[in-house]
């Protein structure tokens, strides 16, 4: 999954969750040409320039592995009594 597309995933989880609302943080350290296209494209997919389709967004959810959910679930359960954007399972 490149870059472009867990942005736009995460757009579409902002805008459902919190209005749109979205904030990205650099940290130091990384390869600066890597890191300059990397921030490039998700600017780029903040502004709408290049924004996937949801038919790629639903090719991605489907192609996704299951065995990850346990996982996930226990993230959203343990961050669930601080942040509580996930409501009720």
């Amino acid at each position: 999954m490149c870059i472009r597309d867990r942005t736009r995933i995460l757009l579409s989880i902002a805008d459902e969750c919190c209005g749109g609302k979205l904030v990205a943080t650099l940290e130091g350290g990384y390869h600066v040409s890597g890191l300059t296209a990397s921030v490039k494209t998700v600017l780029q997919e903040m502004r709408g320039d290049t924004e996937a389709s949801e038919e790629n967004l639903h090719e991605l959810e489907a192609s996704a592995d299951p065995a990850i959910d346990p996982l996930i679930r226990r993230v959203i359960d343990g961050i669930r009594p601080y942040w509580p954007v996930f409501g009720r399972s």
